[in-house]
């Protein structure tokens, strides 16, 4: 066991110097894959301070294409957002994480089921099942990449500025509008 090494100055301590990722992570962004290392690694070592790192399960979700609904498109169409999911996914799998541990929403649905679009319901769907499903110990990791929103809030007396911050999902323009809010969360 190596011993993790502290700056005095630096009230957390650092992880020890960690192992070349895999080959498979080639196909990652650099620097996703920087980002990432600079994120889950360092957690998961401060959390554990050495022991085996926790099973890992995941929801990501990236939104490129907010289809127009009755009257008018309320979010434009962004560009990247499914990318950063499917290089999210990437970088997951090179850190071995099982396939059957991450969901993947995207949109546009590139030879995506047509059921797994990230709509309200999905979304939503897979949250619920992560919590109901996930064994106690094991870290949930969550990405979203896609536009956010605010709408006026259902609880007026547990947000007094009168706001729910959103995540907006692609199904948005359709009739129902439902944004999932932060206290939805």
């Amino acid at each position: 066991r190596e011993a993790i090494a502290r700056d005095p100055k630096d009230p957390w301590p650092r992880p020890p110097p960690r192992p070349r990722i895999a080959s498979a992570a080639a196909a990652v962004d650099p620097a996703a894959r920087d980002w990432f290392d600079g994120i889950l690694r360092p957690l998961a070592a401060i959390i554990h301070r050495g022991a085996a790192a926790p099973e890992i399960h995941a929801l990501v979700i990236g939104i490129d294409e907010y289809p127009a609904g009755p009257g008018r498109n309320l979010y434009r169409s962004l560009s990247g957002c499914a990318s950063d999911a499917i290089d999210t996914e990437q970088y997951l799998r090179s850190i071995d994480v099982p396939a059957d541990r991450i969901t993947r929403l995207v949109s546009p649905a590139a030879g995506e089921p047509a059921g797994e679009l990230p709509t309200y319901e999905n979304i939503t769907r897979h949250w619920l099942r992560l919590i109901d499903q996930v064994p106690g110990g094991a870290q949930v990791y969550i990405h979203y990449s896609g536009h956010g929103g605010r709408v006026v809030t259902k609880f007026k007396d547990l947000k007094p500025g009168g706001y729910d911050e959103t995540l907006v999902p692609t199904d948005i323009g359709k009739a129902s509008r439902r944004n999932l809010r932060d206290l939805d969360i």
